[in-house]
């Protein structure tokens, strides 16, 4: 899996905003991705030190069609996992500004 492939996007929420000021980001990562997988793409791409990753998956949302009540199969967008990543001694912003220059994806 190719490293662009790994790292869909970074997660912006409050509370994940409140966990950059601790060198903790979120990112939606692709489902299959181990977490050394997820590391080596973060320190790549971002040119930082990752000291520990998280993962967790997401299910998707439940879907009614008539009397059938479940998840989509085949409908990946509902579903997804996340990763916590921390990092050590990185300047607050690192990822913002790689964002804003266009760096991921």
């Amino acid at each position: 899996m190719e490293l662009y492939e790994i790292l869909r996007r970074p997660l912006i929420t409050e509370k994940n905003t409140l966990l950059g000021e601790q060198n903790k980001y979120m990112f939606e990562v692709a489902i299959a991705a181990t977490k050394p997988e997820i590391q080596e793409a973060v320190e790549t791409i971002f040119k930082v030190d990752v000291t520990a990753v998280n993962t967790s998956k997401v299910h998707g949302k439940t879907k009614r069609v008539g009397r059938s009540i479940g998840h989509p199969q085949l409908e990946e967008g509902s579903r997804y996992a996340q990763a916590r990543t921390t990092y050590r001694g990185v300047r607050r912003g690192v990822i913002a500004s790689s964002r804003s220059q266009g760096t991921l994806g």
